[in-house]
């Protein structure tokens, strides 16, 4: 009798083991269905397309990056009464008090009572540092820079782009160019009226405005009561400014 109570219990407890087993197996392998369609399944065409490309986003980034990193970059030249006249690599946000510094500063005899040291600077930009000397003689000074920028295709302080021999004939040919040509800044009034179109009532008219302002160009002519566009061209080869 008790042989037969052990061999029951003991078919019941290997049926509850196996039961137990089947149970346990059968989490595992709907567990791993689960996991195959969530995570594993092949993604469609659309679902791809609807996914974030984080490659493309991390490259526009590094390119906004780098747009906001550049910066122009420019060069300007610097001269007349500085300590390291030169060319110098600027960017666009300096102005003219920077290029200053960066060629050293000013020397003792400088005047920049003429330039806006606030401006910006600007790509092939030529600034000339005047001294006290021309600045008071500022007439002169732009009459030469004229002539120079001529003859070097740009306005300079100095003769630096002729030699002396070359300036010496140049002085005698616009001498004597000149000569034959009437200053309207220095002419008299009979002078004056040796021009074509000029008559007394114009050279008069002439003599009152460069009183009150001399004649920077020719072309500030027109601002003369009586002068147009068509008698200033009649008569620009007669004139001259000094």
């Amino acid at each position: 009798m008790q042989n037969s109570l052990f061999d029951s219990s003991s078919r019941k407890r290997k049926t509850i083991e196996i039961i137990s087993i089947g149970l346990f197996l059968f989490s595992l392998i709907s567990i791993g269905i689960y996991s195959y369609f969530k995570y594993l399944k092949p993604t469609t065409k659309e679902e791809v397309e609807k996914k974030p490309v984080l490659v493309n986003k991390l490259t526009d980034s590094e390119e906004e990056t780098k747009e906001e990193e550049k910066i122009s970059s420019w060069m300007v030249d610097i001269k007349g009464e500085i300590l390291l006249p030169g060319t110098y690599e600027v960017t666009e946000e300096m102005r003219i008090t920077d290029v200053i510094a960066l060629a050293g500063g000013l020397t003792e005899q400088a005047d920049t009572s003429l330039l806006n040291l606030s401006k910006k600077v600007e790509d092939q930009m030529v600034i000339v540092i005047y001294s006290k000397e021309e600045v008071e003689n500022i007439e002169d000074t732009y009459a030469k820079e004229k002539e120079l920028s001529t003859l070097c295709e740009k306005p300079i302080p100095n003769d630096a782009c002729i030699t002396e021999d070359e300036k010496s004939s140049t002085d005698q040919e616009n001498s004597s160019s000149n000569s034959t040509k009437v200053n309207i800044n220095k002419a008299s009034k009979e002078e004056l009226m040796t021009l074509p179109g000029i008559g007394e009532a114009k050279a008069n008219a002439i003599i009152t405005y460069r009183e009150g302002k001399s004649f920077e160009t020719v072309e500030e002519l027109l601002q003369v009561e009586g002068i147009g566009e068509k008698l200033l061209e009649d008569i620009r080869e007669q004139i001259t400014l000094f």
